[in-house]
């Protein structure tokens, strides 16, 4: 009895070409390799199966009997090999997938309703689960199919994921339209004695980016307020007089009820990637919803 560990993918493709170009030359050619090494690959089939498989005669090569008996099995096994490589091609139209997506609030914001948009044309039956970024498990649950991408800041990624930016954000100074510093300069003083609120998502700290950014002037706020979310934070704006130093996409969601001025300290603007495993990297469905995510972060 022949072992199946001895025989692999091209060995079949060779005796198939073989076969079926009645030359060993030509099959050679077909199979892009040297009329040597593909003698080399028979040699090895003759040993597995016992037979000779191929005699030569004037015109080429004649298959044996046990060949004949080998080829339709032989090409039934190479079909459904070229069956799982065509499986991999993927249809975002017809698919019925779950795709899930893990990100902060200002992300969802910002980049959902233009997703959403195109998904409803190129994939009308792929089913979008959302859910809210955890930062410290967000390894284990890519690593254990929970979460099949997300979206964050570069310095929130945790190593051994693939990253790809998709667009520059800006952060501008907020808050609504009858608070006391409406329709006047912003100057450094006035913004530093304001009643400040903070978005800190995953942390619950009373510092960011703008605290680094007073502090290499040599000024300093007060945060009397910080909350996990930024819509919160937008709501609270709305109703209260206090200051917010926020990302200026997601400023443009509320520009009737909020006003929206430059810092009046330099803030270092940041960027947005998505994140996937390395299980995913070459994944159809993941690639696909990588390039649409692309092109909806450019509205």
């Amino acid at each position: 009895m022949s072992d199946i560990s001895r025989l692999d993918a091209r060995m079949l493709l060779s005796f198939a070409a073989v076969f079926e170009a009645r030359s060993v030359t030509r099959a050679a050619e077909r199979l892009n390799i040297t009329q040597q090494g593909l003698s080399g690959i028979l040699a090895r089939l003759r040993e597995v199966f016992g037979d000779p498989l191929f005699v030569r005669d004037a015109h080429g090569v004649i298959p044996t009997p046990r060949a004949e008996t080998l080829y339709p099995r032989i090409k039934v096994v190479i079909d459904a090999m070229q069956d799982v490589i065509e499986a991999e091609g993927f249809d975002p139209f017809e698919t019925r997938a779950v795709f899930s997506i893990a990100a902060a609030d200002y992300a969802l914001a910002t980049i959902l309703p233009p997703l959403i948009e195109r998904l409803s044309v190129t994939a009308p039956n792929l089913r979008l689960a959302v859910e809210s970024l955890r930062v410290e498990t967000l390894a284990v649950q890519m690593r254990n199919g929970q979460t099949d991408l997300a979206l964050t800041v570069p310095e929130f990624v945790p190593d051994n994921l693939h990253t790809m930016p998709l667009f520059s954000d800006r952060y501008l100074c907020a808050f609504r339209k009858q608070h006391p510093l409406a329709n006047k300069q912003l100057t450094l003083e006035a913004f530093c004695n304001g009643e400040h609120l903070l978005v800190s998502p995953n942390r619950g700290e009373f510092r960011g980016p703008t605290d680094d950014a007073l502090e290499r002037a040599g000024h300093s706020r007060r945060v009397g307020l910080v909350v996990p979310s930024f819509l919160i934070a937008l709501s609270l704006l709305e109703s209260n007089d206090l200051i917010s130093v926020l990302p200026e996409r997601l400023l443009r969601t509320r520009q009737n009820s909020l006003l929206a001025v430059e810092p009046p300290v330099e803030i270092e603007p940041f960027q947005i990637v998505c994140v996937w495993p390395e299980r995913l990297h070459t994944d159809p469905l993941n690639l696909w919803f990588r390039e649409l995510l692309r092109s909806a972060a450019t509205d």
